[in-house]
């Protein structure tokens, strides 16, 4: 192959299907050689399986390679791991150069907008704007309405269920193998390769150890008052997994002055957890107690605060104060696919203890029933942290 010749490999396994493809770079022109689709949930299996096919198919071998392009992310983390940890490999065994490209950029590039937006699942959405100032990121449903508006024609999206909510948008089909090399072009003609030593996925959500391991320092959580309630209402509002509760509702939370914890009723109480100055509300929990049991009623946290530790010092406040007024135990109800919920509660010590089936609507879903025994002082730490 001459020196104007190139052989490329890519590499997408970010999405519910993945593809590889091989192209050759000759000049200005690139043609793509052969691309083969992968199931999704077989990555692992496949995907070196797949590369080797379409490197006999062309009596090549991986020594051939001009380079390597790997769509690095948004996606699945389990499906970026794989990719990327494949692209590096084979970069690294024969020091091939390689390029990394985000999935949002292929998305607008074959569409040929300036914006791109992808499912993040839980209410939320990848965006990734890409008309002067690049950036991506992550958020909440209500914020996704309002650019998908103002963007019009000049968002691209690959997602029935996306499209569905942005209905001005420009859909496409999924970006593949091939169109991540056409996306690459400038950079691979530049020279402009990445390390395979540090390149590291985009997965957007941070991973369970970054998170844990880097808790949010200056926060505090107090009592719920008259002026959150705006703020707490938009949290919830943002999250669809919490109980979508009106203003009055938060604001029988709001402890008034001549209460003293005496009500025949049901005792309630929210509170909200805060950070600096200028930051404003970063997640609330409310909860009642009847006789010796507690129950969390409702928890949310801002999603551009999530996983800094923020839900667990809200129910550790739940768990103190449900110990000062003399419940033995603290129960709560939560979505069976709210994984990163259970998990927090799972790391605190409740266990599941029981299934309501189709509990929840929109969309329907089960409901586990978790629990816990208080202790006297309430949670402490994290059980196995």
């Amino acid at each position: 192959m001459s020196a104007s010749t190139m052989l490329l490999l890519g590499i997408d396994t970010c999405g519910s299907q993945g593809s590889v493809a091989l192209a050759r770079l000759h000049g200005d022109v690139l043609a793509t050689l052969a691309e083969t689709e992968l199931a999704g949930k077989t990555y692992s299996a496949r995907l070196v399986g797949a590369i080797r096919e379409l490197l006999i198919a062309q009596a090549a071998q991986v020594r051939d390679l001009g380079a390597i392009v790997v769509t690095s992310g948004p996606g699945s983390f389990t499906g970026i791991r794989v990719g990327l940890g494949t692209a590096k490999g084979l970069a690294e065994a024969r020091r091939t150069p390689l390029v990394a490209v985000s999935r949002l950029a292929v998305l607008a590039h074959v569409a040929g907008t300036k914006a791109a937006a992808l499912d993040a699942g839980r209410g939320e959405f990848y965006l990734g704007t890409f008309g002067g100032e690049r950036r991506e990121s992550l958020i909440p449903r209500s914020r996704f309405l309002e650019e998908a508006e103002r963007l019009g024609q000049d968002l691209a999206v690959c997602e029935a269920q996306v499209l569905a909510l942005a209905m001005k948008a420009r859909s496409v089909p999924p970006p593949t193998a091939a169109q991540a090399l056409e996306s690459a072009l400038p950079r691979l003609r530049a020279g402009q390769f990445d390390d395979a030593a540090t390149l590291d996925g985009d997965y957007l959500r941070r991973s369970d150890a970054e998170i844990f391991a880097k808790p949010r320092t200056g926060m505090t959580v107090r009592a719920m008052a008259a002026a959150d309630l705006a703020e707490v209402a938009a949290i919830a509002e943002a999250c669809p997994e919490a109980p979508q509760w009106k203003i009055e509702d938060y604001a029988a939370l709001v402890p008034v002055e001549a209460w003293a914890g005496e009500a025949s009723g049901p005792l309630r109480a929210g509170w909200v957890a805060v950070a600096g100055t200028g930051e404003g509300i970063l997640g609330f929990a409310a909860a009642s107690v009847v006789l010796d049991r507690c129950e969390l009623e409702s928890m949310a946290v801002r999603v551009d605060a999530r996983r800094q530790g923020i839900g667990a010092a809200l129910l550790r406040a739940v768990a103190r104060w449900a110990a000062e007024r003399g419940a033995r135990r603290l129960e709560l109800e939560v979505r069976a696919g709210n994984l990163a919920a259970i998990r927090l509660y799972e790391r605190l010590g409740l266990k599941t203890e029981g299934r309501r089936r189709g509990y929840y609507a929109d969309p329907v879903e089960d409901a586990l029933l978790l629990g816990t025994a208080v202790p006297a002082g309430g949670f402490s730490t994290d059980k196995g942290s």
